[in-house]
């Protein structure tokens, strides 16, 4: 069991300088974690832990395969996206709640909940520390991987890790990004080591390492294509594509057997229910189906422009990070085996091209990876410069310190509406029986289902048009309706003479931002 003898030394920092960024980073994550309730995929994510670790380790809840790609074609070609919502909703299924996403974050979930209950905070500060230690991780592979650079490189890409606001922004909520972050770095980084070494620990290692990283997310798919060409076109003794033909060694299937005993051992479900490919169909759905979900219908110039105007500075480095690493490996003044650590982002970044969310959270993963090749830049061009330490630590600091000015800003700006939100919803609570079925605007469902389990929560979907909304509060099908959005978006709905007529105004709450959560009864019960 050679390949299990893993120097333990090797994950220690040679000095305590990443202390200063990990402590910060844990600080503004801290500090900028969401306060209030559950929203969006928190409150699926939470309801997925509720059901224990058991459930998501065997998936115990989880529709069979054939029922969901079944209904899955149904939505696709003829909708009912509504039933199919309903049913895996009253089934509970885990599958579900957890987004078709693999359970590795859950499993930290489910055991904080049955240690600490099931308090909102306890959620949001299971995640917290795991993407805490995102940036001693940035330290130690950059320690590990550009050992030329010295310590002040790993100093400045952990720092820069730490206070960046997309980074702080994706963490503070219940998320899967950051775990799969932590075990993405580790991947590329004991790749790297095999590369350079020849250990077949360091390569067992990595494998056990990647299985991992597909417990954590289905983004572990483009890690895979870029540790694959890493093999393609770097020498290694495992695999060799040459004149001479193909060369494999036995060690080669030895990875593999490692990776799929980890993988099914760490999630039996994955098979038994065969929820690793519901994941992948999910997402294929959403891009190729969904369109509008996945990639919203905003002009995706002015998304980019937006996305940089929220963090130059940051984006600056990105860029510069990218810019680097392709002259690098071009001209050859990067080490060759660093190919995997630059083309994992590479993939990142050409997946989420046209990707029009606000905040792109799937693209987070390839932060850290570019800011190792602009710190590597940061140094060398100082070094060129014949900057002092002092002055290196200045430029680095004054960028650091813009950043962080960044991160507050956009502490500032966020509206924590979800005060007005459980007002109402106590409203709704108090005046209203459990069986009574309550209508929410879209993006409400998952919080409104969370904390009104005894209710029958149905909501407005995409898909609904303002006609077939009207029509449904003509028929006083619901006995309640919540809206949660703007004073203009409820004075102009087409829907509202239908909501004057045929409802009354239970509870209203306004937030600072002007956004409104307002409760309607049916009138005559």
């Amino acid at each position: 069991m050679f390949f299990f003898k893993l120097r333990l030394s090797s994950f220690k920092p040679l000095s305590a300088v990443w202390f200063f960024p990990t402590l910060l980073g844990a600080f503004l994550l801290y500090a900028n974690l969401n306060r209030g309730l559950l929203q969006y995929d928190e409150a699926d994510y939470a309801a997925a832990a509720r059901q224990g670790l058991w459930a998501n380790y065997v998936d115990a809840t989880a529709m069979s395969f054939a029922a969901f790609v079944r209904k899955g074609v149904q939505d696709a070609l003829i909708g009912g996206h509504e039933d199919f919502s309903k049913e895996v909703r009253k089934q509970g299924d885990v599958a579900f709640y957890r987004h078709y996403h693999p359970p590795l974050t859950f499993y930290a979930l489910a055991i904080a909940e049955r240690t600490f209950g099931p308090a909102d905070r306890v959620f949001r500060l299971t995640a917290w520390p795991m993407a805490a230690l995102i940036v001693p991780t940035v330290y130690w592979s950059v320690r590990t991987t550009w050992k030329e650079s010295g310590v002040g490189c790993a100093f400045a890409a952990a720092l820069l890790t730490a206070v960046s606001p997309m980074m702080d922004v994706t963490s503070a909520t219940v998320s899967i990004h950051p775990p799969y972050i932590l075990v993405a770095l580790i991947t590329l980084t004991l790749l790297v080591r095999y590369f350079r070494s020849g250990a077949l620990r360091n390569f067992y290692w990595f494998c056990s390492a990647l299985s991992l990283a597909f417990l954590a997310s289905e983004y572990a798919l483009f890690l895979l294509c870029a540790c694959l060409a890493g093999f393609l076109l770097i020498s290694n003794p495992l695999f060799s594509v040459d004149r001479a033909g193909v060369r494999a060694s036995h060690h080669l299937v030895g990875g593999i057997a490692v990776f799929v005993l980890v993988f099914v051992l760490l999630w039996p479900g994955a098979l038994l229910k065969l929820s690793v490919l519901k994941g992948y169909l999910f997402q294929a759905y959403v891009v190729f189906v969904k369109k509008s979900l996945a990639y919203g219908d905003q002009d995706i110039v002015r998304v980019w422009l937006s996305r940089f105007a929220a963090d130059p500075v940051g984006s600056c480095l990105l860029l510069v990070g990218a810019g680097y690493g392709a002259y690098g490996f071009f001209t050859r003044t990067i080490d060759k085996t660093l190919l995997p650590i630059y083309l994992y982002p590479t993939a990142i970044f050409c997946a989420n091209l046209l990707n029009r969310a606000a905040f792109n959270t799937y693209a987070m993963s390839m932060y850290p990876f570019l800011f190792m090749f602009a710190a590597a830049w940061l140094w060398r061009w100082t070094n060129r410069l014949s900057t002092t330490g002092v002055r290196r630590v200045t430029i680095v600091g004054g960028l650091a310190a813009v950043m962080v000015v960044n991160v507050v800003l956009e502490k500032l700006e966020r509206p924590e509406d979800t005060a007005e939100l459980a007002a109402v919803i106590h409203t709704l609570e108090t005046v209203a029986a459990p069986v009574d079925s309550v209508l929410v605007s879209h993006g409400l469902l998952a919080t409104a289902s969370y904390y009104l389990p005894a209710f029958e929560v149905h909501t407005l979907y995409l898909e609904d048009t303002l006609t077939a909304t009207a029509e449904k509060l003509d028929q006083k099908i619901y006995r309640y309706f919540l809206f949660s959005g703007t004073e203009a978006e409820l004075e102009t709905a087409s829907y509202r003479p239908s909501l004057e007529t045929g409802y009354r105004q239970v509870a209203r709450r306004t937030n600072r931002t002007g956004k409104v959560v307002c409760l309607f009864g049916r009138v005559g019960g």
